[in-house]
């Protein structure tokens, strides 16, 4: 439902990687060739495999939260 050229963010307060990572890649499983993962960085983040995590100990409390951004492609 995503129009082309939209971005869509998925992001949780988890730092289970089924509810992070592994819900994006079923998405980019699922819909991986009209969609372009956009990296995302946010202070005290740490990359994942799809997208990053802010994990407490390691952003002075802030977190925890996982970000997943992708846009569709035309």
């Amino acid at each position: 439902m995503l129009a082309p050229g939209g971005c869509l963010v998925y992001s949780t307060c988890s730092i289970n990687p089924g509810e992070d990572d592994g819900v994006a890649s079923r998405l980019v499983a699922k819909h991986g060739a009209r969609l372009e993962v956009l990296r995302v960085e946010a202070p005290g983040s740490e990359a994942t495999e799809l997208g990053c995590i802010v994990l407490p100990d390691r952003a002075g409390g802030r977190g925890p939260m996982y970000i997943f951004k992708a846009r569709r492609l035309a």
